[in-house]
Formats: structure tokens, sequence, C-alpha cells
């Protein structure tokens, strides 16, 4: 399935060279990755952020013509066991996708430690809500205050 303009990598080049300069550049992705249909292992997932972090090293520049800080997020969990998880995303997600989405976390922070970026885990800050994929209500918050908190430890 075919869904125009949902290719993170396509995006990001033109996101990058649009915003220049950059201090920081956050980057979470990979649930979406992990859907049924595609049948990605975890590791094929983290090799694919690989490369969107070469591209932020390649292309984006702070003021001072430095690669910027990166800020890698590894997203929550999934939890099959959430009350609206099966009518709402059960079509696109199994117990498998979120086995391997636990096993996300420590990929990306392998990744982010070979790369010079500096890692966060969602899953420990966050809970997903009712459909078993996206942060809880008020896991936003804690969330937002979590990455408020690295990106002004990264920026000094």
């Amino acid at each position: 399935m075919n869904r125009p303009g949902r290719n993170g990598r396509t995006y990001l080049l033109p996101a990058l060279l649009s915003h220049n300069p950059i201090d920081v550049v956050v980057l979470m992705l990979g649930t979406n990755d992990l859907k049924t249909q595609f049948g990605r292992a975890a590791t094929k997932v983290a090799a694919a952020i690989a490369r969107l972090l070469d591209d932020v090293a390649a292309h984006a520049r702070t003021d001072t013509g430095q690669p910027p800080k990166v800020v890698l997020v590894s997203p929550p969990h999934i939890d099959v066991t959430a009350p609206d998880f099966a009518e709402v995303n059960g079509a696109f997600y199994d117990a498998t996708s979120a086995a391997k989405a636990a096993q996300l976390a420590g990929l990306l922070a392998e990744l982010a430690a070979a790369h010079g970026a500096t890692f966060v885990d969602a899953a420990t800050v966050t809970e997903t809500g009712a459909d078993g994929t996206h942060f809880s209500v008020p896991s936003h918050e804690r969330f937002a205050g979590v990455l408020a908190d690295e990106v002004r430890r990264v920026t000094g």
C-alpha cells in the first residue's frame, strides 16, 4: 500500500535545508515502520533511522557551520492489551510488532551512541492510551518536560 507523503526520509532533506541553521534536531520515528504489512525487523527499522542520522549530519548546519545536536527518541511500546487496540490498530499491528517495538530502545540507544546523539526512551516516561500506540493524555506533558530538558541540556 503506497501512501504518498508518508516517507520520512523524502521529507527530511527539504525540511533540513529549508530550516538551516538548526541547533537541534529531534528525531522520533519507528512505530509505523513496525506495521505488519511491512514485515520489518527492528534491526531494519534502526538501520533506516541510521540513514536519517547520516542525512542530518550531511545536510543540516548550525549558524557556525557544524552539524546540529541530535536527540534520538525511541517511541513508546505498543500495548496490544489496551482497550481499543483491536478496534483501532489491530489491523496494523500485532504481538510481533509489539515485541519489535520493545527492541527498538536498545537498538536506538546504540545508534545514538555511535552517532554522538543524545538518546531518550519515550517508553520510560510515557504510557500509551486506549489505542495502544499513541501517548496517553497525561504522558504528553511528562514527555514534553523530558524532551525540553534534553534539548536545553544539549544546547547548553
